[in-house]
Formats: C-alpha cells, structure tokens, sequence
C-alpha cells in the first residue's frame, strides 16, 4: 500500500466518514511533509518517514486516546523534530 492508502485504510478503520477522509489524510501528509511520498509504497520509504507514518496513523480518524511507546527511537533528528511536531499539534 502507499502513503496514503495506509491513512485511507485505518481512517476507514475507526469509522471516518467518507467525505471526512480525504481533507484529514491531506492534512496529515502535510503536517508529516510527505507530500512527494503519498503515492509511494511504504517499503520504499527510509526508517523515519515509516516511524512518522506510524505515528500519523495512530492520529487519523480523530483517535480520542493515543499512546506511543518511543515514537521518535531510531529516527534522525528531522523525522523526531517533525514527529514531536506534530504529537504536540494534535495533542487536544
């Protein structure tokens, strides 16, 4: 599946509605700055870009409770200033 299959798929998951999916899957794709790899497969993707992926998914379909055990382990510093970025964005 590519990028945005993947968010597609789990918003589906937590019952998003339709006309819902696309406007978060583009927000989130921005806010992670993958818009060059939407429509690349995920096993095409570097470490980071999977774990920031990851955390995204975790997010999308506007998940009430979110718990990450060591989201940013392993990545480089960008990826870990861009997930943390984006944990704190949608921390609510």
């Amino acid at each position: 599946l590519t990028v945005e299959e993947h968010l597609w798929f789990y918003a589906r998951l937590k019952q998003t509605p339709d006309s819902n999916i696309k406007d978060e899957t583009d927000k989130i794709i921005q806010d992670l700055s993958l818009p060059l790899k939407r429509h690349s497969k995920v096993d095409c993707l570097s470490g980071g870009m999977k774990r920031k992926l990851s955390v995204a998914i975790a997010f999308v379909g506007g998940s009430h409770v979110v718990i990450l055990d060591e989201p940013t382990a392993g990545v480089d510093p960008y990826s870990r200033r861009a997930i943390w970025d984006l944990i704190l964005k949608y921390k609510k």
